[in-house]
């Protein structure tokens, strides 16, 4: 039975819709383990700078984990992969800073914090800063898409736009 159209069109849309989304899971996996290996790598480097230069320290410590975690929210495809994208990428420097006191342990006792609230709350605050940007990108996309971001009646060119003749 035949309705509105040709049969095999149908089976090739579910095939490319299928073959669409494999290639979106697929970017989405890509993103999240490069989320936690570039916080691995943040992390790293932290660590090897925490010995050596206290004023590079000093800017990179806080900075460099905040823009990660907002460059991870930014590119997330969908809110929820923003907090996960933004959760592995904030605990990626946690994982490296655990693993380099197991090569040198007495130098990271008081880097790793006094009690576990510290630290809960610094995975608090990077989660959610990657999150709000991932909202940010997402409401400046809608107010562009809905034309809400230009000023009264001007074109994206600047200039106004014709009126009407009566």
């Amino acid at each position: 039975m035949r309705i509105g159209g040709s049969a095999a069109l149908v089976g090739q849309n579910d095939t490319l819709d299928f073959l669409a989304g494999e290639r979106r899971e697929r970017a989405i996996l890509r993103h999240m383990v490069l989320s936690l290996v570039g916080g691995l790598a943040v992390g790293a480097l932290g660590e090897v700078l925490s010995h050596r230069a206290d004023a590079l320290h000093a800017v990179y410590d806080p900075y460099a984990h905040l823009l990660l975690t907002a460059l991870v929210g930014w590119t997330a495809a969908g809110f929820g992969w923003a907090v996960l994208g933004s959760a592995l990428a904030a605990l990626g420097p946690v994982i490296s800073t655990l693993g380099a006191t197991f090569f040198a342990p007495e130098s990271h006792y008081p880097h790793l914090g006094a009690d576990g609230m510290e630290l809960n709350l610094t995975l608090l605050a990077l989660t959610s800063f990657g999150t709000l940007a991932h909202v940010v990108r997402s409401v400046r996309r809608s107010r562009r898409d809905s034309g809400g971001g230009r000023p009264g009646g001007r074109r994206p060119n600047g200039r106004r736009s014709p009126r009407p003749s009566r």
